[in-house]
């Protein structure tokens, strides 16, 4: 039952308070347009281009507002703690709604995140909408989707960073000190030609660095690390640290927020 004093009155489920449906209704809709207008054994719903005009960005990002799609919020969307978290892919695409709820879908890699919540249980309370985006988020990355993967590998493991930030250069520095065997490459995102044959979008690239392995697979941010210790001999036995529970979703927020302003922390350092 919605808490809205008008739909109590008229019995508990009243259109102007919205769609009402259960996590399993939910949750199969999500899988639906992840299946691009059908699911497994039914018939055919929409086309798949329908669904794909759908989620095309319809009205860009700006400063403080997402993009937009058909009826969805898209990427970038301009908060600085964003209901989709840190590691949703750069097509992802999602709904949210005030008393609580959220679903975002990442059709890159194939996942989804439903979140139904009920922060609108006393409407006095203070800061609830402001821990609720938080708490979005942080469900977004403790479900985040798989490594994804790419289909033109490189030969070596690659790190691709901001050639232009000062913290980028010196954590780039640090690892070259580690990386004795020559094991790693670097590669600035402002050089288009070497990031081209990558195929990761240039947003996303500004808004991490990304570490992509021989395999194909790519782990971005605070996920990066771990899989980079692990490719030096003394530092190998860091990496399980990362797997205590809490560590990386902790590590993964402070990477996001030391990431956006990333900029304006080290000064004195130019860019090359």
């Amino acid at each position: 039952m919605v808490n809205d004093p008008n739909a109590a009155k008229l019995g508990g489920v009243a259109g102007h308070a919205g769609l009402f449906a259960t996590a399993t209704a939910l949750a199969r809709y999500a899988q639906f347009m992840l299946s691009e207008g059908a699911l497994k054994d039914r018939p055919r719903i929409l086309k798949k281009e329908t669904v794909h005009q759908f989620i095309q960005i319809a009205v860009p990002a700006r400063r403080g507002v997402s993009a937009r799609t058909l009826g969805w919020e898209a990427l970038p969307t301009g908060e600085e703690t964003s209901s989709a978290g840190t590691l949703f892919g750069p097509h992802s695409y999602g709904h949210t709604g005030w008393t609580g709820t959220s679903l975002w879908i990442d059709p890159d890699r194939d996942v989804f995140v439903l979140l139904l919540t009920n922060r609108a249980y006393d409407p006095r309370v203070r800061g609830s909408f402001t821990k609720l985006k938080e708490v979005r988020g942080r469900v977004a990355d403790v479900r985040r989707a798989p490594p994804m993967r790419l289909a033109a590998n490189p030969t070596d493991p690659t790190l691709i960073y901001d050639g232009e930030c000062g913290i980028c250069q010196q954590a780039v520095a640090l690892l070259r000190r580690w990386d004795r065997e020559h094991l790693l490459r670097f590669v600035p995102f402002q050089d288009p030609v070497a990031v081209a044959r990558f195929g990761i979008a240039l947003p996303a690239l500004a808004a991490a660095m990304h570490l992509v392995l021989p395999d194909g697979r790519v782990y971005p941010g605070a996920d990066a690390i771990p899989e980079l210790l692990r490719l030096f001999p003394g530092k190998r036995w860091l990496a399980p640290l990362f797997g205590i529970p809490g560590v990386l979703p902790l590590l993964r927020r402070v990477y996001a927020r030391i990431a956006r302003r990333r900029h304006c922390l080290v000064r004195g350092i130019p860019g090359r």
